[in-house]
């Protein structure tokens, strides 16, 4: 393991690095959140973007299940649309 200063290696075992960059709004709410629940930044952005896999991976099996049947890929979306719309 490659290191930039002595005791702080670059990457840590298991872990990646990856570089990103959000705006202060975003970085703001980002720290009342760390503050808040004790987590970390990194903690949390892991577990959003876990549960945003998890919320659109259903959204996406539909989607590859409709194009392997030939059928509308959208057609369950529109249908949800329309039925709220209607309300």
């Amino acid at each position: 393991m490659e290191k930039r200063k002595v005791g702080r290696p670059i990457q840590k075992i298991g872990r990646v690095k990856i570089g990103m960059s959000i705006d202060g709004k975003t970085n703001d709410y980002l720290t009342e959140l760390s503050i808040n629940s004790g987590k970390t930044k990194s903690k949390i952005l892991e577990e959003s973007i876990a549960m945003y896999y998890e919320n659109n991976k259903e959204l996406q099996d539909k989607i590859i299940m409709a194009n392997k049947l030939k059928d509308d890929p959208y057609f369950h979306i529109r249908d949800v649309l329309k039925k709220s719309l209607d309300k």
